[in-house]
């Protein structure tokens, strides 16, 4: 009982972060991308791809050691990751200055270089921040974290209008990141409740190297999934049209980013406590799965109905173009937030290959892609490339976690069919919708989105139990309170 309602608090506490920090976001992409053109949101997201390759290919999962680990909450072990993240992040700086010039040739962008320069002092401040958050996760207590991811997002979208009026031009982002990291580095220490230490354990450095290698190798895989179509881009098309589509990428993962951390965040170390109780274990990965499968099945079809509409509503006309890829992303992302439930159930097993290997897979996405900016076809074919990778990438992942670890099916795969379903529906419907006008078109897209997501809710037993158990609950809490509003 006690597991149970800390699980429901810390999702209920989760979910109200993740919305703020996504919200956040999103309004200050609105902001830039209002007052910047697209081709600045196209130099932009080359910073990006450098930096996230570089953090990437030394990515070796040291904030997931730290919850995992049965010492995790020991001064050493502590002291020791901290360590290692402070040279990750002086040793990514170095490469950032030393090679910012042959990095903006290579994007054609040779003018950015200085600019670029100033990333590799965030990388640094990044590698400072406490991790005592990150232990505290252990227990559920998430409270922490959140204050010092929120505080630091507020402050900066509040500043974004006149930073990004000031500057006009790509140079806005700079700013932003260095001061994101400056505040984040603040807030860190401010709410830890161990004082700040390095120290070097070689035993620990060994099982962290242990633990994090194939993560390493699934974190490169990871980023050429987050970031290789938009390589292809950079390469083969205009910085415009890499922006209008970074753009597209961001308005798409919002929903699906803020659900992927709520969910991870929360059933990591709910599965890792329970790793020992296979019964336990399964009951919550088929709930996990099946959450994730509503979600999914209610922001895809939103996204193929009124993706294009939200795209001109949001960012205005300039981004129309962008419009023809937004439905395909949305897909993609929701298929990517499917997989998300064996990875972390594998993972909280101690099984770090597992996501691995489906990145592997995944990668037929990407060399899909080059094939279609070879034959210089659309940037829709991008997209659709990815969600063939995508589709592909989760069957390699339910496939390993059923044969290595034998978790069950059955949630997983009528999650899948229903999820198939309700984007094959809405794509059938949306000539419909069109043709009769938008008031249709968004009222037939949120009763798709809703009923698709009831659907494949209430077809676990388990969602109809916990959400009878919850229903029970409140109503016993009301008849408490109207009795002592009585006396």
């Amino acid at each position: 009982m006690n597991n149970r309602k800390s699980i429901v608090s810390g999702g209920a506490l989760l979910a109200g972060s993740q919305i703020v920090t996504q919200c956040l976001r999103f309004v200050r992409n609105v902001i830039l991308a209002r007052l910047l053109s697209p081709a600045d949101f196209g130099v932009a997201a080359t910073f990006w791809i450098t930096t996230g390759f570089l953090a990437t290919i030394s990515q070796l999962g040291f904030e997931q050691m730290l919850i995992r680990d049965k010492d995790g909450d020991a001064e050493r072990v502590g002291a020791t990751g901290q360590s290692l993240l402070a040279l990750r992040g002086v040793l990514i700086g170095a490469v950032i200055f030393c090679l910012a010039g042959p990095i903006m040739a290579m994007f054609g962008s040779p003018e950015s270089s200085t600019a670029f320069r100033w990333i590799s002092l965030s990388t640094v401040l990044g590698g400072l921040m406490h991790r005592d958050t990150i232990r505290l996760q252990r227990q559920l207590r998430f409270g922490p974290s959140i204050v010092a991811q929120i505080g630091p997002d507020l402050i900066v979208t509040i500043l974004a209008w006149p930073i990004a009026a000031y500057f006009g031009d790509y140079r806005a982002f700079i700013v932003f990141a260095l001061l994101q990291s400056l505040l984040a580095l603040v807030a860190s220490h401010a709410v830890a409740e161990r004082s700040f230490r390095l120290g070097w354990d070689r035993i620990v450095v060994a099982r962290y190297l242990s633990f994090g290698w194939p993560l390493l190798l699934n974190s490169l895989l990871m980023f050429f999934v987050m970031q290789g179509d938009r390589m292809v881009l950079a390469q083969a098309y205009t910085k415009a049209e890499l922006g209008l589509y970074s753009v597209a990428v961001g308005l798409a993962m919002t929903p699906g980013g803020m659900l992927m951390g709520i969910g991870s965040q929360l059933m990591l170390p709910t599965l890792a406590k329970v790793q020992g109780d296979r019964v336990q274990f399964n009951k919550y990965y088929q709930m996990y799965t099946v959450g994730l499968g509503a979600m999914a099945a209610a922001m895809g079809t939103l996204f193929i109905l009124i993706g294009p509409a939200l795209m001109r509503l949001i960012y205005g006309s300039k981004y129309d173009a962008a419009g023809a890829v937004i439905g395909w992303l949305g897909v993609m992302q929701c298929i990517r937030l499917l997989r998300v439930a064996p990875t972390t159930a594998a993972l909280a097993l101690g099984d770090t290959k597992n996501s691995l290997i489906a990145n592997v897979v995944r990668q037929s996405g990407l060399a899909l892609a080059l094939l279609a900016s070879v034959l210089s076809l659309p940037m829709t074919w991008i997209a659709a490339s990815g969600v063939v990778g995508e589709i592909l990438a989760v069957t390699m992942s339910v496939a390993w976690t059923r044969r290595i670890h034998g978790l069950p099916l059955r949630s997983l795969v009528l999650s899948a069919a229903f999820i198939l379903f309700s984007f094959g529906l809405a794509a059938s419907s949306l000539p419909w919708c069109v043709i009769n006008g938008w008031l249709i078109l968004v009222t037939w897209s949120i009763t798709l989105a809703v009923g698709a997501g009831l659907c494949v809710l209430f077809s676990s037993k388990l969602w109809r139990l916990e959400l009878q158990y919850l229903w029970q609950t409140c109503r016993r809490k009301l008849r408490l309170t109207a009795g002592s509003v009585s006396t």
